[in-house]
C-alpha cells in the first residue's frame, strides 16, 4: 500500500485546519484558561482551617486541569470534524485529490488522521503547557502526564470518526450534538454507577435493581472511564487489572468500529 499520498493529505488537512479563523479564538481560549490555571498554582487554601501546601495544590490543580483539557478536547474533535467533509466537497478539494488517482478511502483516512492529530497535539500541547507550570510553581512533574494524555488521544479519535460519519447522513451541528452528547451521557452514567455502586456497598452488599439502564450503560461506549484510567496514572500507582483496561479495550472497539464505517460510507458516498 502507498503511503505517500495518506501523508501528503494528512499533511494538507492540519495546514488546512490551521488556516481557518476559528483557530485564533480557540488559541485565544486556551491562552485564558492557561492563564487562570497559573493563578491557581500560585493561591492559598485552607478547608476547615487547614492549609494546603504547594504539592497538594499543584497536584490537584493539575488534575482538574487534566480532566477539563480531556473533555474539551472531545467538543474540539467535534467542532473540527464536524464541517470537514463538506467544506472538502464544497470547495473542491475532494475532486481535485480524487482525479490524482488517489482513492476515496485513502483521502477520507486521511483526513481522519489530520483531525485526530492535530486535536491530539493541540491536547497534549496543553497538557505539557500545564506541567511546565506545574514545574514552574513545585519543581516537580506529576509523573504518567503524557502517558495519561496519550490515552487520551483514543477519546479524541472516537469522538472524530463518529462526528464525521454522522456529518455524511445528518446536519453539521447535529452530528457535533450527538457526539459530545455521547460523551457527555457516558460522564454521567459512569456517575451514576459509582453512585450506586457504593449505595449498594452501603446497605451491605444489597444489589440495586436498575433494569434496561445497566444494559444501556454496559454498551455505552466508555469515555469517562477510559479518562478515569489515564488520570489514575497521575502520581500514582495504577490499577492494572483487566475491569481498569477494559475500556481502553471498549473505546478501541467503538473508534475501529466509528473508522470502517465513515470508510465505508465515504467510499459509497456520492461527491
Amino acid at each position: 500500500m502507498n503511503f505517500k499520498p495518506i501523508i501528503s493529505i494528512t499533511k494538507f488537512t492540519i495546514v488546512d485546519i490551521v488556516r481557518q479563523k476559528s483557530i485564533i479564538g480557540i488559541f485565544i481560549a486556551c491562552a485564558v484558561f492557561i492563564f487562570m490555571v497559573r493563578g491557581c498554582f500560585s493561591g492559598n487554601y485552607s478547608v476547615n482551617g487547614q492549609t494546603f501546601d504547594k504539592a497538594t495544590i499543584a497536584w490537584n490543580v493539575c488534575k482538574f486541569a487534566f480532566h477539563a483539557m480531556a473533555f474539551l478536547s472531545i467538543v474540539l474533535a467535534a467542532l473540527l470534524s464536524m464541517r470537514m467533509i463538506r467544506r472538502c466537497r464544497e470547495d473542491g478539494t475532494i475532486c481535485a485529490m480524487l482525479s490524482r488517482q488517489i482513492s476515496r478511502r485513502q483521502f477520507i483516512a486521511a483526513t481522519l488522521a489530520g483531525t485526530w492529530i492535530f486535536t491530539s497535539v493541540f491536547m497534549i500541547g496543553l497538557q505539557a503547557a500545564v506541567m511546565a507550570l506545574s514545574w514552574e510553581s513545585v519543581k516537580a512533574i506529576m509523573p504518567g502526564y503524557m502517558t495519561a494524555s496519550l490515552i487520551c488521544t483514543l477519546n479524541v479519535f472516537f469522538a472524530t470518526a463518529l462526528t464525521m460519519f454522522l456529518s455524511m447522513y445528518i446536519a453539521d451541528v447535529a452530528a457535533f450534538i450527538i457526539a459530545v452528547g455521547i460523551a457527555i451521557v457516558g460522564y454521567a452514567a459512569s456517575g451514576a454507577h459509582t453512585a450506586i455502586g457504593y449505595v449498594a456497598s452501603q446497605s451491605g452488599g444489597q444489589t440495586i435493581n436498575t433494569g434496561v439502564w445497566h444494559w444501556v450503560y454496559v454498551a455505552w461506549p466508555r469515555i469517562a472511564e477510559t479518562q478515569f484510567f489515564a488520570a489514575s496514572l497521575l502520581g500514582s500507582t495504577p490499577d492494572l487489572s483487566f475491569n481498569a483496561i477494559f475500556p481502553l479495550i471498549d473505546i478501541v472497539l467503538y473508534s475501529a468500529v466509528a473508522a470502517a464505517a465513515l470508510v465505508f460510507a465515504f467510499d459509497k458516498a456520492d461527491i
